[in-house]
């Protein structure tokens, strides 16, 4: 079964106050860093970023960059997109790693756990995708879906529905705990500093607060 991943990079960031795809990492930024940790999941091919406008940095001069048909309008949008994208190149019978680009503490044997539970399903039990679950909650953002359930995504988002939850609920979707934190997202400055301790070394104050030395 062949495998590739979407890093969807779509989002406004307005909470951060600063475009968290460009947030500095242990010296690369925080899109190529999450990039590369997919890349490095075992037999994933292509992994392409998702998102309203080609961003790119030093180092991602190869990466395939898949325009988000409805930027803007929430994730389930970029997700559909990238499905579309997959399943037109590749078929849809694909596994795809779907992550965000605001997972500083992202690691692949995390994601590797998730796509082998997608191939192998129990008995019963056909997956169409398998999220992680964080404190009691799904983390679709952090999950492994055939590429055929873009049809049903489609149909969700065409019908109205912007939010990725509810559209899952037309899925075969199976969960498995993260216990290793991979999944968890920074969306504030100090959600940042606590997730990646060094971050406070890229903070400046300012009259106005926080904010972020982004990567130059």
């Amino acid at each position: 079964m062949s495998r590739f991943g979407l890093v969807l990079a779509g989002g406004a960031s307005r909470r951060m106050g600063v475009d968290k795809a460009a947030l500095d990492i242990g010296g690369v930024p925080l899109l190529r860093h999450v990039l590369s940790v997919v890349q490095s999941v075992p037999g994933i091919g292509e992994v392409a970023v998702v998102g309203g406008r080609n961003r790119s940095f030093p180092g991602m001069e190869s990466t395939t960059f898949v325009v988000d048909e409805w930027p803007g309008e929430g994730p389930l949008g970029g997700l559909v997109s990238g499905l579309r994208y997959v399943s037109t190149q590749h078929g849809a019978s694909a596994s795809v790693v779907v992550v965000s680009c605001d997972l500083p503490c992202l690691r692949a044997d995390a994601l590797l756990e998730l796509v082998e539970a997608l191939e192998s399903p129990g008995e019963t039990v056909s997956h169409d995708a398998v999220v992680s679950l964080l404190d009691g909650r799904r983390q679709p953002l952090h999950g492994a879906y055939m590429s055929r359930s873009v049809e049903v995504l489609t149909e969700s988002f065409e019908a109205g529905n912007r939010r990725l939850e509810a559209a899952l609920a037309g899925l075969g979707v199976s969960e498995l705990p993260d216990i290793l934190g991979s999944c968890r997202d920074a969306d504030t400055p100090e959600e940042w500093a606590k997730l990646v301790p060094k971050s406070a070394d890229l903070q400046k104050r300012s009259d106005k607060g926080v904010t972020f030395r982004p990567y130059e």
